[in-house]
């Protein structure tokens, strides 16, 4: 089973996420922040967590990139998921 981490401001799209998450049982839910987190936080909470998997959703696409970007380089090999409540591609 993956270990997965959830970052998701919006509660309400996070609990639905776990849920369909763990339907699956093929992904573990080690870890879920409700903010995006700081670069420090981010670095403590991926040592922490060791996800193989994160969810990161991109209600505020600024801040979800620059959060992929620091995952990239603090844990080399864990998959970013992005997700969101609507499919505008952009």
């Amino acid at each position: 089973m993956l270990k997965g981490a959830i970052i998701c401001p919006d509660r309400d799209l996070g609990d639905l996420l776990v849920a369909e998450i763990l339907d699956t049982h093929r992904v573990g839910i080690v870890r879920r922040l409700e903010a995006y987190p700081t670069a420090t936080n981010l670095a403590r909470f991926l040592r922490a967590a060791a996800p193989d998997v994160v969810f990161l959703s991109i209600e505020t696409p600024q801040s979800a990139m620059e959060i992929a970007k620091k995952i990239q380089t603090e844990s080399v090999g864990t998959q970013i998921v992005a997700v969101s409540r609507t499919c505008d591609p952009p």
